[in-house]
């Protein structure tokens, strides 16, 4: 039989045969498999009866150096693609066969079966399971050299222990307490590693040697499909994995991976959740369809009395040329996240890799929110409210490069959250969008525009470093919290010094204090603004040398708030804008085309000298005309500031009162968009804005 380019023997195995013969037709199979890993032959397709579980064969400890090629094939179903490449009388005498898988068990705790020098293996529909014995070691031991020899593949199989079948929902065998479910396959450097549409039953306990399901170091390519993990929980914290298949951060050519589940099941009294799959070191990953979730099955009515995620569960990182979608973490009994359930680590947003895409998308967290239904205890404020990266359920970094240049930021977007008594989100060097994340957040490097962002705790819901942009839509700080009091702490952790920018629709709380830099700031333009900051219609913008904020002044016939500007530290000649382009100012919707005066009511005190006004506070319309081209027209070369005595402002006297108008064409219906440039220092003085803006059309003589 010629699988891959060899012309392998084939020797038929029945472990329910009455007669065994020698093995050359089904009729007279052999009975198991050779006695001795000595007395295995190489270029040999061991071809295994599929048979009820009771009916298993013996895989021997030892090692066989001879071996270069070897099949342990279970009988393929007439739907297997490999039952088209199996002899015509296995396929008379087998194919019709009802049982699932052909069964090879181990039967020493600390047994191997090592093939140091395999260069083609395949393992194909076959139950591999320990029968009574502890798992202590891999059973199957492939250790060659780093030469990328070897080529392995697992398809159609089962990996677990003899009468401890945690895959099916109905097992019911009590905590599993004693060292059964780990330690199956240990491959060192692989040139191809293929697993397919195969079950893992997975814990660690009883023991914590050799820890991994299925290991290797690292396989140049890597295709993973259709696996089924099902986990009963740990008896300690231990970050290994059912599926660790590749560690190193060398260029793996490619690696897929898709429709991979993971089942979390209760385990009497242990506490910690297992890790899934970790994933390293590729120059091109898709990476597709990827869920853990954890119903409210346990192997005996016994639940923990904590439920820990300590390490992570889905471990990504030096990937170069990427798409990540479609991932879903489902655990609504815990609520002590310590480490991420998903994690990017060191992944690249520019590299000499040909390759165009960087796509994560459509991932979905889900850690518990309510006290009743929750495990255990949560972090405290001090852990949630910290500035790092500490404690998140989802890490995201893409801060690798080659040449030193970052030519194309990764885009992330579909981003569900929900960690409320923890934090959701550590993001580096991003374009984030379409997100909703409950659990506080950090961000460096990136763009954001975030739809829901809210913590459980009372403040500090945000941190953004080094050149982030972030926009929320709407943000939540729960300053009724019934375990810590509310004392005046901001939404947003970090100040000037971190560079970034923050701007929110909503928020219920204050952003930050409103204080701003003594000394001259080259970042000016850097600054925290919300537009319902703690209530309904209250503005507020504050930058390094200005601040802008609504007021109770107000001019009679305008708004019910004024806009209070001023600069009492330093004397700038930057400028703070309100409506900096490319982001909107107040916009006004014509309703009549034609000339219009643009009318702004203003009011001041505390500037000796008022000569300098012209070019400290301007203000810029932008228009658009029938053929959706823009044009900006300036208070300072376009309009003029006249006499506003006749105006009546409440709450405040001694006042200047200006009114700008700026002459403008205008088209029904086309917007206008007002900004306001402000640098005017005073020690004590400040500007009044009423944002009750004016279209009034000029009517001709």
């Amino acid at each position: 039989m010629i699988y891959s380019n060899v012309d392998f023997n084939v020797v038929y195995i029945d472990p329910s045969i009455e007669a065994p013969g020698d093995g050359t037709t089904p009729a007279g199979a052999l009975k198991a498999l050779p006695a001795s890993a000595a007395d295995f032959t190489d270029k040999t397709c061991y071809l295994i009866r599929r048979t009820p579980e009771e009916s298993a064969v013996i895989i021997p400890n030892g090692e066989n150096t001879n071996i270069t090629n070897l099949l342990l094939l279970g009988m393929p179903n007439p739907s297997d693609l490999m039952y088209d490449f199996v002899p015509e009388e296995a396929k008379n005498a087998w194919g019709a066969d009802e049982a699932k898988y052909a069964n090879v068990k181990s039967v020493v705790a600390d047994g191997r079966f090592q093939l140091p020098n395999l260069m083609v293996f395949l393992m194909h529909r076959v139950y591999l399971f320990r029968d009574g014995i502890d798992s202590n070691n891999y059973m199957l031991y492939f250790y060659n050299s780093n030469e990328y020899k070897m080529c392995v593949s697992f398809e159609h199989c089962k990996f677990g222990s003899k009468g401890i079948d945690v895959d099916n929902p109905e097992y019911a065998g009590g905590a599993l307490t004693k060292s059964r479910l780990k330690s199956y396959v240990y491959i060192y450097y692989a040139r191809m590693l293929n697993i397919r549409d195969c079950v893992i039953n997975y814990a660690i306990t009883g023991n914590s040697s050799n820890c991994h399901g299925i290991y290797c170091r690292f396989p140049e390519i890597l295709h993973v499909e259709d696996v089924k993990v099902y986990s009963p929980l740990n008896y300690g914290s231990y970050e290994y994995y059912p599926l660790c298949l590749s560690e190193n951060s060398d260029d793996g050519i490619e690696c897929e991976i898709r429709n991979i589940s993971q089942e979390l099941i209760f385990n009497g009294t242990y506490e910690y959740i297992p890790c899934l799959i970790r994933i390293s070191g590729y120059l091109n990953a898709r990476i597709h369809n990827i869920s853990v979730n954890m119903p409210d099955r346990g192997l005996s009515e016994v639940r923990p009395a904590n439920l820990y995620l300590q390490n992570n569960l889905i471990y990504f990182s030096y990937l170069r040329d990427f798409t990540v979608s479609d991932i879903t973490v489902n655990i609504p009994r815990c609520w002590r996240c310590t480490a991420p359930a998903v994690g990017l680590y060191d992944c690249y947003s520019s590299n000499y890799v040909p390759g165009i895409e960087k796509d994560v998308r459509n991932i979905t967290i889900n850690f518990c929110e309510d006290e009743e239904n929750a495990i255990g205890s949560p972090i405290s404020y001090s852990d949630a409210s910290n500035s790092g990266s500490n404690y998140v359920a989802l890490y995201l970094e893409f801060d690798r490069d080659d040449g030193g240049i970052f030519a194309k930021v990764p885009i992330v977007t579909g981003i569900t959250v929900n960690n409320p008594r923890g934090r959701s989100l550590y993001i580096n060097n991003a374009r984030l969008t379409n997100a909703k994340l409950k659990g506080s957040m950090t961000c460096y490097n990136t763009v954001a525009d975030i739809d829901k962002l809210e913590t459980w705790f009372p403040g500090y819901a945000l941190w953004a470093y080094d050149a982030s942009h972030v926009r929320v839509k709407d943000m939540f700080i729960n300053i009724d919290n019934p375990a810590y009091l509310y004392s005046q702490e901001p939404a947003v952790g970090t100040d000037y010094s971190s560079r970034a920018n923050v701007f929110a629709d909503k928020c219920n709380i204050a952003l930050r204090p409103l204080t701003y830099r003594s000394d001259n700031d080259y970042y000016i333009y850097q600054g925290f603004g919300c537009n319902n900051e703690g209530e309904e219609g209250h503005f507020c913008f504050r930058c390094p040398n200005g601040i802008a904020d609504t007021w109770s002044v107000h001019r009679t016939g305008g708004e019910a708030a004024a806009l209070k500007l001023y600069n009492n530290n330093y004397n700038t000649t930057r400028t703070m804008v309100l409506g900096r382009k490319p982001f909107k100012g107040m916009e006004l919707l014509p309703t009549t085309s034609g000339r219009h005066l643009l009318k702004m009511h203003i009011a001041y005190k505390g500037y000796t000298d008022d000569s300098d006004m012209f070019r400290r506070l301007i203000v810029s319309a932008t228009v658009r005309d029938s053929d959706g081209n823009d044009s900006s027209y300036w208070s300072t070369i376009h309009g003029r500031w006249v006499d506003d005595s006749a105006s009546e402002w409440i709450n405040d006297e001694n006042l200047t009162q200006k009114c700008l108008e700026i002459p403008l064409d205008l088209v029904e219906n086309n917007p206008v968009d007002v900004r306001i440039y402000f640098c005017w220092f005073s020690s004590s003085g400040f500007v009044y804005i009423d944002p009750a803006l004016e279209l009034e059309p000029v009517v001709s003589e």
